[in-house]
């Protein structure tokens, strides 16, 4: 699939997930078209969804939260775990300069064929929650202290 301005997204859907292969440059203009192609094929996605950025270039180092982006999306709907593939130093240092790697698993391979991604990183969601459902708030808690305090109500873990 041509996004347009020079991006190519080629997914590879498998049993258990589906693999988004990105090439081309990641830039302000086709920034939105990467967000909005990777999230229409996480709600066409089985398991989980898996962004292959190895070949693509980033103009900007701020480009890159277009995955934490996502992966917030995808998290609330459809529910589906979200994972970044690549083995460049570049990327990864990147990602970790912009703080992504805080809401977005990466890995330097891709799972097998039949793999699935799994869990959120640490500081993530919890991995428990029942798909296409959001967390439900403790009795005369305020949002703002759930939020604050990071226990997995489903789970009675604290992150």
């Amino acid at each position: 699939m041509n996004t347009g301005g020079g991006l190519q997204l080629v997914p590879q859907y498998r049993a258990e997930s589906t693999v988004a292969t990105l090439t081309g440059t990641l830039s302000l203009a086709t920034y939105p078209e990467l967000r909005d192609s990777v999230l229409k094929i996480a709600a066409e996605a089985p398991e989980s969804v898996i962004a292959d950025i190895q070949g693509l270039e980033i103009d900007d180092d701020t480009l890159m939260t277009v995955f934490s982006v996502i992966a917030a999306r995808i998290g609330e709907w459809p529910g589906v775990p979200f994972a970044v593939v690549t083995d460049r130093a570049d990327h990864v240092a990147r990602l970790s300069a912009q703080l992504v790697d805080r809401f977005v698993a990466v890995h330097a391979t891709s799972p097998r064929p039949s793999g699935r991604v799994t869990g959120h990183p640490a500081g993530g969601r919890c991995s428990s929650w029942p798909r296409h459902r959001r967390p439900q708030r403790s009795p005369g808690r305020s949002s703002a202290g759930s939020a604050r305090s990071g226990t997995c109500r489903n789970t009675s873990r604290t992150l």
